[in-house]
């Protein structure tokens, strides 16, 4: 299980919250965020998985050098954006993002407005990328949708690209058109600024494309605000009840990065205890933060978390990351 827990409100002052955490075995390596892909995806921001050399949730700063040129998030759109090439990454856990939560959960799997294609993007579909902050995270999607059952953590299939590489072509080249997308293993894709977000998924047997609209939200493996994930119900209103980081000093005409003043904790505010998991036990099906051993004696369970928030104009991005989100030592990213 990898979970994003999402807040979109493009009238505020900072437009996109986002709170990550990434599920992996727990001995497959992996970098914290950084500046990893200078040639293929350059000024993107993002922790590297070392088996594949992908990663699962990358940022983009904006501005000429901070990997602008990608296409907007096309919230509006109901198609993926053009295919292109893009660079050869690995995916290990993921990250993700739902449907509207605020007001209650919704009961069903995919929220409506989805539209599933063909491997072309439906007229007037925008891209997915610009000039501004953007973010995109993948998540494995359901085992039970699998194309290969594969243990979790294991070496990547050499007849299927790694799903690591998508984040970094969607902020770079644009979201990989419905055929492209169905070489790889089943996945969610979100990508997200201050204009909106979509969530891409490819499930094994068709691919949707669907405009997330303004809300609280919560993606897990299992999609878009899937009511039936115990997971959901009870995180939603610890979400909703999830206050403004920073207070008055969150404001897109303030200083950027790193130089955005005050510890992760107290910045951060109500989200660094909502990424602590509600005192939840690590096999609690509701659980945020996971712990499982397999039969082959590995340890799967919750490797990191992120804290992110995109303002509208280049720069305006504070990320905090933690490789230890059970026992978190929070550190500010410099993106």
């Amino acid at each position: 299980m990898c979970t994003v827990l999402l807040r979109l409100d493009p009238a505020a002052d900072w437009p996109l919250l986002l709170a990550a955490v990434r599920d992996e075995v727990a001995d497959r390596p992996w970098e914290p965020p950084g500046e990893y892909w200078p040639q293929e995806a350059p000024g993107l921001v993002g922790g590297r998985d070392l088996l594949a050399g992908g990663t699962w949730l990358a940022v983009r700063r904006g501005g000429p050098h901070g990997g602008g040129g990608a296409a907007s998030s096309g919230a509006g759109s109901s198609g993926a954006g053009s295919s292109g090439a893009g660079p050869d990454g690995g995916m290990s856990g993921g990250v993700v993002s739902g449907g509207i939560v605020s007001g209650g959960v919704m009961s069903g799997g995919a929220m409506s407005g989805g539209a599933m294609f063909d491997g072309v993007a439906p007229a007037g579909a925008r891209p997915a990328g610009g000039s501004g902050p953007g973010v995109a995270a993948v998540l494995n999607g359901s085992f039970m949708n699998r194309l290969d059952r594969s243990a979790p953590g294991s070496a990547p299939s050499s007849s299927r690209p790694s799903r690591g590489r998508l984040p970094l072509r969607a902020l770079t080249s644009g979201v990989p058109d419905a055929g492209r997308l169905r070489e790889y293993e089943v996945v969610h894709l979100l990508v997200a600024d201050a204009d909106g977000a979509r969530l891409v998924s490819w499930d094994g047997q068709e691919v949707t494309d669907t405009a997330i609209p303004p809300g609280d939200h919560i993606v897990t493996n299992e999609g878009l605000d899937v009511a039936d994930d115990p997971l959901v119900p009870h995180f939603a209103p610890l979400l909703a009840g999830a206050g403004i980081p920073g207070g008055t000093r969150l404001s897109p005409d303030g200083p950027s990065g790193t130089d955005l003043p005050g510890p992760t904790t107290d910045w951060w505010g109500d989200w660094t205890h909502l990424l602590r998991g509600d005192g939840l036990a690590e096999d609690d099906p509701r659980a945020l933060l996971v712990r499982h051993e397999l039969p082959d004696g590995r340890v799967f369970g919750s490797v990191s978390a992120t804290l992110l928030a995109l303002g509208r104009e280049p720069g305006r991005v504070r990320m905090d990351f933690t490789g230890t989100p059970s026992n978190p030592e929070w550190k500010q990213v410099e993106v």
